[in-house]
């Protein structure tokens, strides 16, 4: 059975406008009601304030600096986290024990079922 997002929303934080469009795109056709997709931190950080997602995928470094403290903030609320990178899987395995990593490159159904995961709680 492929894993669906039924309903979810889902933000993307990707200041790589291809990448970002194409996670859109492939997370609608999985189920998600919402997608937003913002190239920055502040972006971000303005959008959660108004909107709770279901999951946030992080690409690590972004324009205006790295996600660390944005994913703590996020945790914090009880909003699960994947890091989408191929930066320091290792080092934010340590750093966010609880959180999910998908490396780039990685394949739609990949990315899928891990955010579908995430908003399970696995």
């Amino acid at each position: 059975m492929n894993p669906t997002l039924q309903g979810a929303s889902v933000l993307v934080v990707e200041d790589e406008m291809v990448i970002a469009m194409a996670m859109q795109d492939y997370l609608t056709a999985a189920g998600a009601a919402q997608v937003d997709c913002v190239p920055t931190l502040k972006s971000a950080r303005a959008l959660v304030q108004n909107h709770d997602h279901d999951a946030v995928i992080l690409d690590v470094l972004l324009r205006d600096g790295t996600c660390h403290g944005f994913a703590r903030d996020l945790l914090d609320r009880g909003i699960p986290v994947i890091f989408h990178s191929g930066h320091a899987e290792l080092d934010l395995t340590e750093d966010f024990p609880a959180s999910h990593f998908c490396n780039k490159p990685s394949s739609p159904e990949t990315v899928i079922g891990i955010v579908a995961k995430a908003i399970s709680g696995g």
